[in-house]
């Protein structure tokens, strides 16, 4: 009997050599050419790689995508690059390397993950990863990662990633159905936030970002599918979304992007200026409904209100990644719905308060703030002290007047009431 079940085990053991892997992507290959409707100009090598191995590829990418036009300087490059490969370390279990066209899987980390599963589903979920990372050599061959993810920041940077992500996760489940893998296909999903059955934006702060940009940009891209086919998906990657509403609202996606008048951007640059340290790394962006729809999961309110942004714009002043403040614009539609995200984010501040009040290190306070031209305006403050960290502190001051919503965010950065006021005048005496 246990010769029986040795060998029954044997059997089904799954080889995860690199040559193994090689020949699964050969067999993979043929089934992700049918789907995405492109053929391989050639297979990419395959090396089993282990999370530091991940986060090194991710890093060098970020550096070269950084370097494309933009005006950063060396160190905040490093900065940003770092930042981004040490959340990516341990979160990814595949990387397809656009710089050496190689595919990186780690399969320990696989194994880890499903452990306790059969080896038909750690065979499974492999598969899907390979399948995954295969779609984004493809993209590479015939449209160049490096030029359609470069120079792209804010908003438009966020919306570019939903694109390429939501395209390979869904012709990584529409692979799983051709190969019969609904259950691997569940738990890749799930790695990734999202519900492959059903995919979208997760309610839940913490797959937020991840079903954001794989789950809602396979939605996305299976919409333009059903509609266009494979040929409209590939027209939408070599000119992808130029903000995320169109992930959420497809209808949306071509209309040209706005961002609020010169006068303002010119007012909110100066108040930055004003409230800002003097040698400062300043910077501009888009901000749409990606941030929107996280503040307001954040806040506990209707994330809908999202969807009524018309345009954002955030301007920054830094000292380092621990210390800056940033000035956003944010008009919506119509009045009511600026009103309501205001409103929102006061509930959602005073919960906060309260929820935390009497915690040891946790200080919170929300205060109404006096701002000329102002329909309303509040201010919240919160700070942590715990034994053996430095303290942190993040302060939100809002605005609202009409459509428009001004905010000053502030991080690790002490500034009184009277000053963010006087800066959040400034901006709204432009608003008309």
């Amino acid at each position: 009997m246990l010769l029986l079940l040795l060998a029954s085990l044997i059997a089904s053991a799954v080889e995860l050599t690199p040559e193994a892997l090689e020949s699964r992507v050969a067999a993979l290959a043929p089934v992700v050419e049918a789907v995405a409707g492109r053929p391989f100009a050639t297979l990419p090598p395959v090396v089993v790689a282990d999370p530091e191995t991940l986060a090194a590829v991710v890093y060098a990418e970020q550096v070269h995508l950084l370097r494309q036009g933009r005006r950063l300087e060396a160190a905040q490059i490093e900065a940003q690059a770092t930042r981004t490969a040490g959340a990516m370390e341990h979160a990814a279990f595949g990387k397809y390397g656009f710089l050496d066209d190689t595919l990186y899987v780690d399969i320990d980390g696989i194994t880890a993950a499903v452990q306790g599963t059969s080896p038909a589903l750690t065979a499974g979920v492999v598969d899907l990863v390979l399948a995954h990372e295969l779609v984004h050599a493809l993209q590479d061959q015939h449209l160049d990662l490096s030029r359609v993810a470069g120079g792209r920041a804010g908003d438009e940077g966020i919306a570019v990633v939903c694109a390429l992500e939501g395209h390979a996760a869904w012709v990584q489940t529409a692979v799983a159905r051709e190969l019969d893998l609904a259950g691997p296909a569940a738990l890749v999903a799930a790695f990734l936030g999202y519900d492959a059955s059903s995919p979208g934006i997760s309610s839940s702060l913490d797959a937020y970002h991840d079903s954001y940009v794989y789950g809602q940009g396979a939605a996305f891209v299976g919409t333009l599918q059903a509609a266009g086919g494979s040929e409209a998906v590939w027209d939408m990657l070599a000119a992808p979304p130029q903000r995320t509403t169109m992930l959420v609202h497809p209808e949306r996606y071509g209309d040209r992007p706005t961002q609020p008048p010169v006068r303002l951007r010119r007012a909110a640059t100066r108040a930055r200026d004003a409230l800002a340290e003097a040698g400062w790394t300043t910077g501009s962006q888009s901000v749409g409904d990606h941030a929107i729809r996280q503040t307001l999961l954040a806040a506990g309110g209707p994330t809908a209100l999202a969807s009524q942004l018309r345009t954002g714009w955030s301007t920054r002043a830094y000292h380092s990644a621990r210390i800056g403040l940033d000035l956003q614009l944010l008009e919506f539609e119509d009045t009511e719905s600026a009103a309501a995200f205001v409103d929102a984010l006061r509930r959602g501040a005073q919960a906060t308060v309260e929820a935390t009040a009497g915690a040891p290190g946790v200080r919170g306070r929300l205060e109404e703030l006096e701002v000329a031209s102002a329909d309303a305006a509040h201010l919240e403050r919160f700070g942590l002290a715990l034994p053996g960290m430095p303290p942190e502190s993040v302060a939100t001051a809002t605005a609202l007047r009409g459509s428009l919503v001004a905010q000053v965010i502030l991080v690790n950065v002490e500034l009184g009431s009277d000053a963010l006021a006087s800066g959040l005048a400034r901006v709204l005496s432009r608003a008309r």
